[in-house]
């Protein structure tokens, strides 16, 4: 067994994880990817340049309501805690804690899921081809 090679390959696999600066580059991204789902879900382009200049001309910079704060701060929660595991495969591999405190924790997310999930029907994308 080749040690020289494992470690490269752990070295490889620590360069991988995103660091601090590369946090708006991955912002950028979403926000590029978010922008392109406006053309891909829209009929047509000019319905797609319409939904643009609505999202752009009603953008209620001062209504705190519009972005669920409760929501925010449990999404805020969950970006931390996967910062905090992003050398683990999983993020909630948790196997330093003791085995009550995982389950608290796997069970407060679950109910984080009931307590601020959406349980309208709305048909997927995709079936509107």
């Amino acid at each position: 067994m080749n040690f020289d090679s494992e470690k490269s390959n752990n070295k490889i696999e620590k360069n991988k994880i995103a660091s601090l600066r590369d946090i708006p580059l991955i912002l950028l991204t979403f926000i590029f990817v978010i922008f392109a789902w406006i053309f891909f879900r829209a009929q047509t382009i000019n319905e797609a340049f319409y939904i643009i200049k609505k999202i752009v001309s009603n953008l209620p910079l001062l209504n705190i309501e519009m972005f669920y704060p409760k929501r925010l701060l449990i999404i805020g929660f969950l970006i931390i805690f996967e910062w905090l595991q992003r050398d683990k495969e999983h993020p909630l591999y948790l196997p330093k804690f003791p085995k009550w405190i995982r389950y608290l924790v796997y069970f407060a997310i679950i109910l984080s899921i009931f307590f601020f999930g959406t349980y309208n029907y709305t048909p997927f994308i995709y079936f509107q081809f």
